[in-house]
């Protein structure tokens, strides 16, 4: 984890301490103590795969693309890189990134379930926005389900603005597909403008 990230994450941590004693601030001091720890222990690399790690992968990644065979003809004809996220030696995420057009596209982004909420699939996306900075284009996309409620509000989180509807877009698959109670039908993009 880079050093900027921990302190930025220790200073927002201990920006919520309160002045004086008492028993609110004291238990707002521990937790904070406690998420500073937490930062500091982390070891998180990204880096691409390489191609005899990419199986490893794909049940992460279905995650994000519930057809196996949707994610596989993506991997031949999309995408343009794979990449992991470890902490330390455990497998914690992975992405698929198209980078072939001026604005790049987050293909699938998938946090291993037991890491979720720990701001892991924000330092993913920051990691991918920095590289698409580093590659010099202009916008960097990605595309979730129309009832994926959870990532709608991530991505906005993350910084991006909703910039167009694929319509029908996941008309491939066979039978209907449910997420949160709503049909998976259409493609919500979101665009971060990068200069």
């Amino acid at each position: 984890m880079s050093e900027w990230l921990k302190e930025h994450a220790w200073k927002a941590c201990g920006g919520q301490l309160l002045v004086g004693s008492n028993p609110t601030c004291s238990a707002i001091k521990r937790r904070c103590e406690s998420q500073r720890r937490f930062f500091m222990d982390m070891t998180i690399t990204i880096r691409q795969a390489t191609p005899d790690e990419v199986e490893q992968l794909v049940p992460l990644l279905l995650q994000a693309e519930h057809s196996e065979g949707a994610l596989r003809w993506g991997f031949a004809n999309l995408v343009d890189a794979i990449y992991r996220m470890d902490d330390g030696t455990a497998l914690v995420g992975a992405a698929t990134m198209q980078w072939r057009n001026e604005a790049c596209e987050i293909m699938e982004l998938a946090i291993a379930p037991e890491r979720h909420r720990q701001g892991l699939g924000r330092q993913f996306v920051n990691w991918l926005v920095d590289e698409a900075r580093r590659r010099g284009k202009h916008a960097l996309l990605v595309g979730t389900a129309n009832s994926s409620i959870g990532n709608i509000a991530f991505y906005q989180k993350s910084g991006l603005r909703m910039d167009t509807v694929r319509r029908d877009y996941f008309r491939y698959y066979h039978e209907p597909v449910y997420e949160d109670g709503i049909q998976i039908r259409d493609m919500l993009v979101f665009r971060l403008t990068l200069h």
